[in-house]
C-alpha cells in the first residue's frame, strides 16, 4: 500500500466490497489487473517495438537534411501501463458517477474492455514542426506496412492548437489509437493502446498539471467545486496555452534559421 493510501480509503473500501471473501482484496485486484491486461501487453510490446525503430529513422532522416546533430524525438515509454489502484479508483468513481448510463461504466469485471489506455506510449518531439513531420511521417509509414502488422491505427484527435472554446482541458496532444484482436480469450472483442504526439513542453506541463489538479480532484470527489479557487484553476488551464505560445515562437525562429 502506497503512503497515500490510508486505512480508511475508499477505494480499498470499493474493492473490499467488490471482492467478498477475499482476505486481501488489493493484492487479489492486482493479480486480476495482471491477468486481465496479458494481452494489452502483447500489443504493448508489439507497438513499441515498430515505434522505437520509426522514431529513430525519423530522427536520423531529419538530422541529415539539416545537417544537425539536435534533439529530434525520442519515444517514451515510462509510463506505459496504467497502475492497478488507478484502474480500481476509475471504477469507484464511475460507480458512484449518476450521469453515466451503465453500458459505458467501467467496473472491476470489465475494465479490461471499457479502458482504452490501460497500456500507452508517447512520442515526444522537439518541435512543434516536429510534431507535424512525425504525425505525417508515421501514417505514411503504416500505410505502407500496415498488411504486415497485427495491430490498427486510428487517429483519434488533435488538441494541440485547438482554440480555448473548444477546449476542456489544457492537455495539447495528437492522439492515436492503436487495437488488436486478443490473444488468450473473448476473440471477438478489441483490446487497446493509446498513443499521444506532443512537445517536451507539453510533457513538462502534463506531469505538473496531473499532480496538481487531476490529482487534486481525484481526492476531493466529494467537494462539488473545483480543488483550486476559480483563478488558480483558471492559471492551471492558462499554462498549457502559454506554453503553446513559446513552442510557436521557437518554431518561428527554427524556420527563420533553416532559411539563412
Amino acid at each position: 500500500m502506497s503512503a497515500d493510501q490510508k486505512p480508511d480509503d475508499p477505494v480499498l473500501d470499493f474493492l473490499a466490497e467488490a471482492l467478498p471473501g477475499e482476505p486481501e482484496p488489493a493484492k487479489a485486484f492486482q493479480k486480476t489487473v495482471k491477468k486481465k491486461t496479458e494481452d494489452h501487453r502483447e500489443l504493448l510490446q508489439g507497438v513499441e517495438s515498430w515505434l522505437d525503430k520509426l522514431t529513430t529513422r525519423f530522427t536520423s532522416m531529419q538530422r541529415n537534411a539539416e545537417g544537425s546533430t539536435r534533439y529530434v524525438c525520442s519515444l517514451d515509454t515510462s509510463n506505459k501501463e496504467k497502475f492497478w489502484y488507478t484502474i480500481a479508483d476509475k471504477c469507484y468513481r464511475d460507480k458512484n458517477d449518476d450521469n453515466k448510463n451503465q453500458n459505458e461504466k467501467s467496473t472491476i469485471d470489465n475494465f479490461y474492455r471499457t479502458m482504452t489506455d490501460l497500456v500507452r506510449l508517447r512520442v515526444v518531439c522537439s518541435f512543434m514542426s516536429d510534431v507535424d513531420l512525425f504525425k505525417e511521417y508515421m501514417e505514411k509509414i503504416f500505410e505502407n506496412e500496415k498488411n504486415n502488422h497485427e495491430f490498427k491505427m486510428k487517429f483519434l484527435k488533435n488538441t494541440i492548437n485547438q482554440h480555448i472554446k473548444d477546449r476542456k482541458s489544457g492537455h495539447r496532444s495528437i492522439k492515436y489509437r492503436f487495437s488488436s484482436t486478443p490473444y488468450t480469450e473473448e476473440p471477438d472483442a478489441e483490446i487497446y493502446l493509446e498513443l499521444q504526439i506532443m512537445t517536451s513542453f507539453q510533457v513538462a506541463w502534463d506531469q505538473k498539471d496531473h499532480f496538481l489538479v487531476y490529482e487534486s480532484a481525484r481526492k476531493h470527489q466529494d467537494q462539488t467545486a473545483t480543488p483550486f479557487p476559480n483563478y488558480e484553476d483558471e492559471l492551471a488551464f492558462s499554462m498549457g496555452g502559454t506554453l503553446l505560445v513559446l513552442d510557436t515562437l521557437f518554431d518561428e525562429i527554427k524556420r527563420k534559421r533553416e532559411k539563412e
